[in-house]
């Protein structure tokens, strides 16, 4: 079967707007499905012994966002829904789910049809559960109500049933044993213990085999006879005729017949209900028929009406017997949104189950509602757009009210004389929302209106009259009333009328305030109240200025009028008539509060296409920390409202280009605060592919399968597409590429308006095979121009879609530089060539020797000079071979490319998953201009995702850029691109000369900048500078010795004439021999040394060069080509380094070169550097030289005292970590006794 994914977030609005579930179906006498809240499935009929005048129905529930379960199927809980007169239901909320077995559940969504049954006072639920490696297994959980939680009883499954283990149903005989059927498609049965919580194998003497087969586990498998459970026909496709029975057993006994009710097959076909019937509860089982079927009635056609599956079960209620199913009549219903239904029926004499129609009508009411009796709001016949919803407190009320809204219930009794009063229990935010209250439709004026008021959060009951005449039954019509882009107007509890008295009884009063939250400060300090007086003959009165008010230390009241006086929670207690209520209210200091500090949208920017509406939300940060949504309050200007503008939080992209929409508000106190929002509107190129699930809007079932195609498919569905700019070039063919196990279900495009005729079908000539069999197909698509939004329209069910694409006038143009994905070639050869979908993305695979792929239009252009393939493949040898051939699957090879590769133990690129991109050369001359091109695999056994060519690079001028090394070693010339950089060539050399740049003409006055384009040919010529020897003598010294974690000074020192010194280049090495024995490397110059240079450099062998220039008595640093430096000075510098912490071994420090000028001499001095070099060997450090000195004296004691109580996890443990010398994680007065100790041993 198919899978499917949830929708994209970004679809929420548009599945929302599609899922106001009740929507359709409003006439008067529409009661199936009796659930309009929620997708509902798989109905349990129940009635407790203990409770006979109520009936129970327990179902599981299809999420609105499906597709993340098991076969599409996303089913995470199980909802519990009660009556007392079969029209009016209510909602108990969610008794158990997947999560009721989330010790070994291993599989979310996977919450199927359950069961719940009664004994001892306890409640169980018998239900599938997906946990590997057992797939389905049996749970069982227990309760102490109806209601739930149902906790697992046994922390593990009931029984391990495998694949088929769904769908089980449980019956308690007469004497006390009872069974437990399950199986799709095969019936298997088990006993269960008196305890309901184990099974009890059968024995051999229970059982017939010509019924059932005994397992070795002591369950049965029943004979899935056609004589037994009917003829389903070839069902499996293995020409054997199969039992009619799916899936869904009911089973009960009536008299001395056992029953079982079950979904039935009939090859190629949907899911009818059929039941069997037994003189005993395992067999042997005789086929009686279809009870149930696939069509509808026939006042009801067909559209809709089918979900494919048909879940049920029976029950016997207050006289009357009723079959409960489920189907797909509400909006956005179908597979995978299912309803639940109920028909009544009448037993045969003979105790066969008629034929029953599946009806919109339902079944009439067994008793009548007291009106005058608290009643919930979540108690239901006929909802529009509301859903009921448990509260984190436990406690269920109608919440996601918006304007129109509505809730039906019937048969409500308003005896002889009618109602006089309405209360409702209400908790709003805001005021300005209201309930309609009318009597059987919701035409003509209603009873009573009762305006909801700012609750300030918290519920409050209201009451409004009622001056009609109710007196009888009626059905009753709730009609929620207020801002029309408001999706929560309040929530709502519970409700109860009053009935009609004295005139002059009070019989409540609603009081009423302006603002809830004071200061003290004018103009912010006043509240008013009204108050309202209902009356026992149903009118009422403002008696705002008659009743009495007591008001506290935080206010005063005078009249109705409330003034906050002092900060703090206050109260006002209001009397009239003799009745009582308070009001609660705050006096607080408000300048935080009404203070915006800063504004927020979200999404920051968006990229969006044209004609598309997208919602974004504005936050407004108060000064005390609050947060208020003000979308529908800000003011919004946008820099370009020709191609985008924003309203009330919806951004409309209206045409190509970028808009900056400045978004302010302003609370009620202090400045406005602005944010920008960056909208960039495109438009979609039709001619490139367009991925299927990147629509705008869609209709229907249809969903995002796998992230990456659309699946579930249903007729009528459709996906719109905003914004696809056809050019003016004119189109075609309509291409798409899709998939479709069976039959020929076609596709049509449509433009800018879903119910405008089609510009193009696509009609299959027959089925791909498989879901997952996908293939392009194309039809004629002429004249199209400009900009459109699309339509995808699907008359027909049952077709998956991948992409789909346009080709302009004259002929497809594929752009070979960029990446041309395998499988959207346009024609193959190939028997077993198929378009796989693996991880999340496609490629194509079962290649054989000689099967080619074929892409038309391709233009080269100027010419391709490279080609690039992302390649797959293993087993069958390291190499495989490709033929890239023109405009003819017959023409000879254009060029011949081979891919080599051995990895792993399966050679090749390692598996054929495992991608590799290859590249090869081709000749431009040939792939130039627009050709076809075919991929010809002269070896099989391979796939390919991908293949892209390289465009040949264009010719650009170059020059020579020549060397004369006057006098020097030779240099080679340069070719270099026009425009670009020279680079610079490695010294030159000469005997007894000192290389001092290159320059750019033969005089030698202009130094040559390398960071200059190249623009034509040119010379640079060398410039030297003659060495004159001198007397000059450098030395180093250093330590011989030091201990690890040391620091090592090097003292470079020179002998000679210091008169006049100008500047001194020192080139030196130094090297160890472990490699890391040595860290860091800082310069100190000697005193006298006003400026230096040092460059470090890490050579090939591990060993550091370093170059250091000075600079004596002088002010600037002359060139470093001219730098050197000598005299009297015994002292130049000092080069630090620090010995490692771990290693040990030998450093050595070596001069290569010194180099001394003179102030007013341009001849460079070389000094005498042998002799100039340094060892020193690294020893393991002493533990206790705490200082670093590389010795243990008292010292080291002083130190350790410094870091006293320092721990693991302090700030400078880095440093004091070295005074834990038993690394116990902390320095304390064990190490200092342990240093004492030492250091006493060396006295």
């Amino acid at each position: 079967m198919q899978k499917r994914k949830t929708f994209p977030k970004w679809m929420s609005c548009a599945v929302a707007a599609s899922m106001t579930l009740g929507m359709c179906m409003t006439s008067a006498s529409a009661l199936n499905p009796f659930v309009q809240s929620w997708y509902t499935a798989d109905p349990a009929p129940v009635v407790f012994s203990n409770d006979p005048d109520t009936l129970y129905v327990y179902t599981s529930h299809d999420e609105d966002e499906s597709g993340n379960g098991i076969g599409g199927y996303t089913m995470k809980d199980y909802k519990c829904f009660s009556t007392k007169d079969m029209v009016n239901w209510t909602y108990h909320g969610t008794p158990a789910g997947h999560m009721s077995f989330s010790d070994w559940a291993q599989v979310d969504g996977s919450a199927w049809a359950q069961q719940v049954v009664e004994r001892n006072g306890k409640y169980y639920m018998y239900a599938p559960v997906f946990s590997d490696p057992w797939a389905w297994c049996i749970g069982v959980g227990v309760s102490d109500t109806p209601y739930g939680p149902f906790e697992d009883a046994l922390g593990e499954p009931l029984y391990k049933a495998g694949w088929a283990g769904i769908d089980p149903t449980v019956f308690i005989d007469d004497d006390g044993q009872a069974y437990m059927y399950w199986g799709n498609p095969t019936l298997f049965c088990a006993k269960l213990g008196e305890d309901m919580i184990s099974i009890v194998p059968f024995t051999e003497e229970e059982v017939d085999p010509d019924w059932a087969t005994l397992r070795d586990d002591g369950t049965l498998e029943m004979r899935m006879t056609v004589e037994a459970f009917g003829d389903g026909g070839d069902k499996t496709g293995d020409g054997v005729t199969d039992a009619a029975y799916q899936e869904g057993p009911w089973f009960f006994k009536r008299g001395e017949t056992y029953y079982m009710v079950y979904p039935s097959i009939v090859a190629g076909g949907g899911e009818s209900m059929a039941y069997s019937t037994s003189p005993g509860p395992i067999g042997p089982w005789t086929y009686r028929g279809v009870i149930l079927d696939t069509t509808r009635g026939p006042d009801q056609g067909e559209v809709g009406f089918n979900s494919y599956t048909i879940h049920g079960g029976t029950v016997d209620f207050k006289g009357h017997s009723y079959l409960f199913y489920h189907n797909g009549m509400l909006p956005g219903g179908g597979t995978y949104h299912r309803s639940v239904a109920v028909e009544e029926f009448v037993w045969g004499e003979d105790g066969s189950i008629p034929y029953i129609p599946r009806t919109s009508e339902g079944v009439d009411p067994v008793d009548t509602l007291d009106p005058y009796a608290r009643q919930e709001a979540e108690t239901i016949a006929w909802s529009e757009g509301i859903r009921p919803i448990e509260r984190e407190d436990g406690a269920i009320s109608v919440q996601q009210i918006s304007n129109g809204d509505s809730i039906r219930v019937m048969n409500v009794d308003f005896g002889d004389t009618g109602a006089a009063t309405f209360t409702a229990r209400v908790l709003a935010s805001a005021a300005g929302s209201a309930i309609d209250v009318y009597l059987d439709g919701k035409d003509g004026s209603p009873i009573t209106t009762l305006n909801v008021p700012d609750t300030n959060g918290v519920w409050q009951e209201i009451t409004s009259g009622i001056m009609a005449d109710c007196a009888g039954v009626h059905d009753v019509y709730f009609v929620f009333r207020g801002a029309a882009d408001e999706q929560e107007l309040f929530e709502f509890d519970q409700w109860q009328f009053g009935q009609k008295s004295d005139a002059e009884t009070v019989e409540a009063i609603n009081v009423t305030t302006d603002k809830y939250i004071l200061d003290v400060r004018e103009g912010f300090s006043k509240a008013q109240l009204t108050v309202t007086a209902v009356y026992g003959d149903g009118h009422s009165e403002d008696v705002t200025a008659a009743a009495e008010y007591t008001g506290d230390d935080y206010v005063t009241v005078s009249g109705g009028e409330v003034t906050g006086v002092a900060f703090g929670d206050a109260v006002v207690t209001v009397s009239f008539g003799g009745q009582k209520t308070t009001v609660a209210l705050q006096v607080k200091d408000l300048t935080d509060a009404m203070k915006v500090a800063s504004l927020a949208v979200e999404p920051a920017s968006l990229d969006v296409f044209a004609n598309t509406q997208t919602p974004v939300v504005v936050t407004a940060t108060y000064q005390d920390g609050h947060t208020e949504d003000v979308s529908a309050k800000a003011t919004y200007v946008s820099s370009a409202p020709d191609i985008a503008e924003c309203a009330a939080g919806v951004v409309n992209a209206k045409s190509f280009g970028n808009a900056e929409i400045t978004i302010s508000y302003q609370g009620e106190m202090g400045e406005a605060r602005q944010v920008v929002l960056a909208v960039s509107v495109g438009y979609r190129n039709p001619f490139d592919i367009v991925e299927a699930e990147s629509f705008s809007e869609k209709y229907g079932n249809v969903y995002v399968e796998d992230g990456d195609h659309l699946g579930w498919i249903e007729e009528g569905n459709w996906v719109k597409y905003s914004g696809v700019d056809f050019g003016e070039g004119g189109t075609e063919q309509f291409q798409v590429r899709v998939a479709m196990q069976y039959g020929t279900p076609s596709i049509e495009m449509r433009l800018d308006d879903v119910e405008s005729a089609p510009v193009a079908t696509l009609r299959p000539a027959a089925a791909t095979g498989a879901w997952d069999a996908y293939e392009v197909m194309g039809t004629p698509l002429t004249g199209v121009t400009g900009v459109h939004d699309v339509y995808l329209y699907f008359p027909n069910r049952d077709i998956n879609v991948d992409w789909w694409r346009v080709t302009p006038a004259g002929g497809s143009v594929v752009d070979p530089y960029e990446r041309i994905e395998a499988e959207t070639f346009d024609d193959f050869h190939g028997e077993s060539l198929v378009v796989e979908d693996k991880n999340g993305y496609q490629n194509v695979g079962y290649i054989s020797d000689g099967d080619w792929i074929k892409f038309s239009g391709v233009d080269f252009g100027e010419g391709a000079d490279k080609v690039m393939m992302s390649l797959g493949y293993a087993w069958y040898g390291n190499n495989r071979s490709m033929q890239l051939r023109l405009d003819d699957p017959e023409n000879p090879a254009a060029a011949r490319v081979t891919a080599t590769s051995n990895l792993g133990d399966n050679g090749g690129t390692g598996d054929f998953e495992n991608y590799l991109t290859f590249e090869w050369d081709i000749d431009p001359e040939v792939f130039q201009g627009k050709h076809d091109l075919y991929i010809y695999f002269e070896n099989g056994n391979i796939n390919i995702d991908w293949l892209q060519f390289v465009p040949k690079a264009a010719e650009v001028e170059q020059f020579e850029v020549s060397f004369d090394s006057n006098g020097g070693s030779a240099v080679e010339s340069q070719m270099v691109e026009s425009g670009a950089l020279a680079e610079r060539p490695e010294d030159p050399e000469r005997t007894g000369y000192t290389f001092a740049g290159w320059y750019e003409d033969a005089a030698l006055e202009t130094v040559y900048n390398f960071d200059k384009p190249v623009t034509q040919a040119i010379t640079l010529y060398a410039k030297w500078i003659e060495n004159t020897a001198s007397s000059l003598q450098v030395s180093l010294s250093g330590a011989d010795t030091v201990k690890q974690d040391q620091r090592v000074p090097y003292t470079f020192s020179f002998s000679g004439e210091k008169e006049n010194l100008g500047n001194v280049t020192v080139v030196f090495n130094v090297k160890g021999d472990q490699e890391g024995l040595f860290t860091g490397g800082a310069f100190e110059a000697a005193e006298g040394f006003s400026k230096y240079v040092m460059d470090e450099e890490e050579q090939a062998d591990g060993s550091r060069r370093v170059k250091v220039v000075l600079a004596y008595g002088m002010d600037e640093l002359t060139a470093l080509e001219e730098a050197a430096l000598t005299g009297e000075l015994t002292d130049m510098f000092t080069y630090v380094i620090r010995s490692s912490a771990e290693q040990e071994g030998e450093i050595e420090v070596t001069v290569e070169q010194a180099i001394f000028t003179y102030a007013g001499d341009n001849d460079l001095y070389y000094a005498d550097v042998t002799g100039a070099t340094a060892s020193t060997s690294v020893s393991a450090k002493d533990p206790y030289d705490i200082d670093g000195d590389g010795d243990f004296d008292q010292a080291d004691i002083t130190a350790a005292q410094g870091y006293y109580r320092a721990a693991e996890g302090d700030a400078n443990w880095d440093e004091a970590r070295k005074a834990d010398v038993n690394a116990d994680g902390k320095v304390d007065i064990n190490d200092l006794v342990e240093l004492a100790t030492a250091w006493l041993d060396t006295l």
